[in-house]
């Protein structure tokens, strides 16, 4: 199974990966977009990450 990727406005690539109860969801390219946008602008803007940042891993449990 893939993971998506897509190209940054800045020319990096990002990688977008799900996972629910150990497994791998599969994305489309649309949903890896908006998942990488939106997760990119909340991490960019917190107080205490560098500019550069490389690597966010988000843990949800519910």
């Amino acid at each position: 199974m893939k993971d998506t990727e897509e190209r940054g406005g800045r020319g990096e690539s990002k990688k977008v990966t799900l996972v629910v109860d150990g497994k791998r969801v599969p994305l489309n390219p649309y949903v890896s977009s908006v998942f990488s946008s939106i997760i990119t602008a909340l991490v960019s803007t917190l107080k205490g990450v560098d500019e550069d940042w490389s690597l966010a891993e988000i843990k949800v449990e519910k």
